[in-house]
């Protein structure tokens, strides 16, 4: 629960007891409960009042700024962390379907670990900016719910907050005021029309003028002299933020400018780490004209000047939030001429660019909480506005940030709005708009968007092949990128070639160790990997770790996932003994740098399971499957890219234990999801395609088998080539699905083709020729059909 609200609470009996008539536990199930009124009367107090005064009722009590959708779904992501600890995977790993709102949905909807909770969206702004934001409340399970917006007064169970009460305005005052006569306390209350918010700030203002001497009738009298011919909901607020702004004294007036600053955040909160910072401080000792303001130490009184009259709310807390009502943001900018205005709007936005460049590089996790508490802040700021290059830059950077800690769709908006408004003001061709561009379609990809992220790439490195050149860094970075997009849509051949180039450009631009240049030729181990090179690709990825160690990069993530896909080609090679031990290795230390659920520690059990499987163990790469298919689906979600590899391969496992119709029944799900995130034609649906067929064989389904063969192998040697792995391994399923209805001088045709192209394209030790030349030695002893003992490959999708 916020700190704000530790203070004293008084009355409001009515309002508590019909909230708790309708939640109560183990009753009906209540909806959603809305507490409706203007700002300023008392909503979310009486909220947090309800959850202290009945938190025995629940074991989980979460609050959640709502005032947009973004904070929303920030609050749902801590919740995710605190009732999942497996779910707080570091950012770099996140999967692109991963959506940490909807674990925590999820696990209130199951109640898990809970199902006695109570979920308070303070603030909320209009109903669709929460949709699909709100769990089903339950017997147990309830939703509470602040808003002055009147969108909600057409919930059932919405209740409407007036203001105190004459009783209640007096009690609150005689709390706090109690040498002060009555009928100034009346005079008070009815000045201020009885609105909590304006009592709590004439309270703060008046105790903090008298410095510790009792407040009595006197210094009431002066102080209602003050609030003449002022509109009763701004009277005590003006009056207070007046006396900071006209102050002799440095503090009051820094913190009078940092109000000023603040009119033009979110009102949700800003993060006191921001305000609080070095870059900030300076700022403000130079608006007020006092070195002594950049001293640190002056923050507790600087927040005590803004705290005491409740000019806003400030939790002086770890990881403290700074709050100025959406009310008074609005009073300070109307107060403001339109010059001022923008000379504070741009102060802000440059204070904020500047903590963006003085934070560890966009690439290093260290900084991303930086970023993180900034995220909140772009669009209250209406950041994407300003013309100041250092700005720009910092919304570049925040967006790449985005990308890499999996806030996708938010990255997403980011960008594009973004390049809607820099397209206008500066063209297609400038440089910071091209950037982000680029990290638009980082995102885009991400999100599985590829034909979108190609598109754009090839705008992007178009236009700055054109104005930068070839080999600016800039344009090999695109480069680089471009070639994810080819190698996605499933062009290997093609993505290979390209990042081949951009490899040669990054070696001759920045040397042959640099993270840039050792990035890219880990992206083309990849594709010649997928291209059907495994030797090639084991030689480049050996290559780059060891490059990794004389650049002091043996211990990361990037070293021991290349140390992973070295083992993978090692496996395709049917090195299994090579490939167990540097995949144990990479798992164990991927696992202990970023955790046992992050995503590469879970790939890389992934592939270690299949080997284990090819080395005479289904049982025990069963197990290993399952376990790492579930950390995927909880975490990631079940269309995830990760999770459906990890799903099929665990189909092959069920197959090899004998389960033929539940690994069919997974593999015909994996295929429908293929089909819709790559289409019919891209290699990684045809191999599951292929795989399936087998499954369906051997569960009886021969006609099937042998038509998902057939489409599988002829589609992989158009898209790739006759020769290819994939295309080859596809082909003896194929001839096995032909042998098993009784075909076998088409499967014999066919498997001499086979074995004709792999003896000359393969490595003489590949795995695939023996099972070939076993397979057509079964067909050419025989004269009839069945098809029992031709063996099949099953594919692993491996770049996952």
């Amino acid at each position: 629960m916020p700190a704000r609200f530790a203070q004293p609470f008084v009355g409001r009996h009515a309002v508590l007891d019909e909230l708790r008539d309708r939640l109560l536990p183990g009753g009906r199930p209540s909806g959603l409960c809305p507490l409706l009124g203007p700002d300023g009367v008392g909503k979310s107090a009486i909220a947090a009042e309800y959850a202290h005064r009945f938190d025995s009722d629940y074991d989980i009590v979460h609050w959640i700024s709502a005032g947009d959708a973004a904070s929303v779904r920030a609050g749902l992501r801590d919740l995710a962390e605190r009732l999942r600890p497996g779910s707080d995977v570091p950012d770099a790993q996140r999967s692109p379907s991963e959506q940490l709102e909807r674990v925590a949905l999820d696990a209130l909807r199951q109640g898990d670990p809970s199902a006695r909770w109570l979920l308070v969206y303070d603030g909320a702004a209009d109903p669709r900016t929460l949709a699909g934001l709100l769990p089903v409340p339950t017997g147990n399970g309830h939703v509470l719910l602040t808003s002055a917006d009147p969108a909600w007064d057409s919930e059932p169970g919405a209740l409407w907050v007036d203001p105190f009460t004459p009783a209640e305005s007096r009690a609150f005052l005689r709390r706090w005021l109690p040498e002060v006569g009555e009928d100034r306390l009346a005079t008070i209350a009815e000045r201020l029309r009885h609105q909590p918010s304006g009592l709590r700030t004439a309270v703060g203002r008046l105790r903090q003028d008298r410095r510790g001497v009792p407040v009595d009738d006197r210094a009431v009298d002066a102080y209602l002299t003050q609030l003449a011919g002022v509109a009763p909901e701004q009277a005590t607020w003006t009056v207070s933020f007046e006396t900071l702004r006209t102050s002799d004294r440095a503090t009051r007036r820094a913190a009078a400018r940092l109000l000023e600053l603040c009119a033009f955040l979110a009102p949700q909160g800003v993060p006191l780490a921001l305000l609080e910072s070095p870059v900030m401080l300076r700022h403000l000792a130079e608006a007020v004209g006092d070195d002594a303001i950049a001293d640190p130490t002056v923050l507790p009184e600087l927040w005590a000047e803004i705290r005491k009259p409740r000019l806003a709310e400030v939790d002086t807390v770890p990881d403290g939030q700074f709050r100025l009502a959406a009310r008074w943001q609005r009073l300070l900018v109307e107060r403001m001429q339109p010059a001022e205005r923008t000379a504070a709007r741009e102060a802000v936005l440059g204070i904020f660019a500047d903590i963006a460049a003085a934070a560890p590089r966009p690439s290093a996790a260290a900084g991303w909480p930086i970023y993180r508490m900034l995220e909140g802040q772009i669009l209250a700021s209406e950041a994407m506005e300003s013309p100041a290059p250092k700005v720009r830059q910092w919304l570049v950077s925040q967006v790449y940030v985005m990308w890499r800690s999996g806030r996708l769709e938010l990255g997403r908006g980011i960008a594009e709005d973004a390049l809607r408004r820099w397209r206008d003001l500066f063209g297609a061709d400038d440089p910071l708009t091209l950037r982000m561009a680029a990290h638009l379609a980082m995102v885009l990809r991400g999100l599985g968007r590829f034909q979108e992220a190609y598109d754009l790439n090839t705008d992007t490195l178009a236009r700055q092949r054109r104005h930068l050149g070839i080999f600016h860094r800039h344009t090999l970075i695109t480069a680089m990128s471009y070639g994810i997009d080819i190698r996605e849509l499933g062009r290997y051949a093609e993505a290979a070639a390209e990042e081949s180039s951009t490899l040669v450009g990054f070696r001759d631009r920045l040397g042959d160790n640099h993270l840039d240049t050792l990035m890219a030729a880990s992206n083309l181990a990849l594709s010649t990997f997928l291209d059907g090179r495994a030797r090639e690709a084991l030689h480049l990825s050996l290559d780059t770790m060891a490059r990794l160690r004389l650049a002091g990069a043996e211990g990361t993530s990037q070293f021991w996932w290349l140390q992973a896909r070295a083992g993978i080609c090692h496996r395709e090679l049917g090195e299994l003994e090579q490939a167990e031990r540097l995949l144990r290795e990479a798992a164990t230390n991927l696992a202990g740098i970023e955790g046992a659920t992050t995503h590469l520690t879970l790939r890389c059990n992934k592939h270690l399971a299949v080997v284990l499987r090819l080395r005479g163990s289904p049982d025990a790469a069963s197990r290993l499957a399952g376990e790492t298919l579930e950390r995927y689906t909880e975490i990631y979600g079940a269309s995830d890219l990760g999770t459906l590899a990890c799903l099929l391969s665990r189909a092959g496992h069920l197959h090899a234990l004998g389960e033929h119709h539940r690994a069919s029944v997974e593999a015909e799900s994996c295929l429908r999801e293929y089909e819709r995130l790559h289409g019919p034609e891209h290699p990684f649906t045809n191999i599951c395609r292929s795989d399936l067929s087998i499954y369906l064989r051997a569960d009886g389904r021969l006609a099937e088998s042998r038509a998902l063969a057939e489409q599988a192998h002829l589609t992989l040697v158009d898209e790739l080539y006759q020769h290819h792995p994939f295309a080859l391994a596809a082909g003896v399923n194929h001839a096995a699905s032909l042998a098993a209805l009784g075909e076998t001088e088409a499967a014999r045709a066919l498997d001499e083709d086979l074995l004709r192209e792999s003896e000359m394209s393969l490595d003489s030790s590949h795995p695939y020729l023996p099972i070939m030349r076993e397979n057509l030695a079964v067909l050419t002893g025989r004269q009839a059909g069945g098809g029992r003992g031709h063996r099949e490959v099953d594919i692993d999708i491996s770049s996952i």
